[in-house]
């Protein structure tokens, strides 16, 4: 789907070929942190870590992953908040 007006997109493509590799990475990372701190303040309290690390997972590759990969990861890995 692209619902982004044609000059938007290009003012936002010609920041992003401006920056360098480093800082696009940097760009990414940030907003990764950002979707994960809404996704984080959108539910109810989880003080369980294997739990919150479901619910992220769920939220954010609920269509490419099965709940039982999702489970498994969220007990395999570490979370860093």
């Amino acid at each position: 789907m692209d619902d982004t007006v044609k000059e938007a997109a290009a003012v936002y493509s010609g920041m992003i070929s401006g920056l360098s590799g480093e800082e696009r990475i940097i760009m990414a990372l940030n907003s990764f942190s950002v979707a994960k701190e809404m996704v984080i303040a959108s539910v109810p309290e989880i003080k369980d870590a294997v739990k919150l690390r479901e619910v992220l997972l769920k939220r954010f590759y609920g269509d490419e992953l099965t709940d039982d990969e999702i489970k498994k990861i969220a007990e395999t890995y570490l979370m860093t908040t």
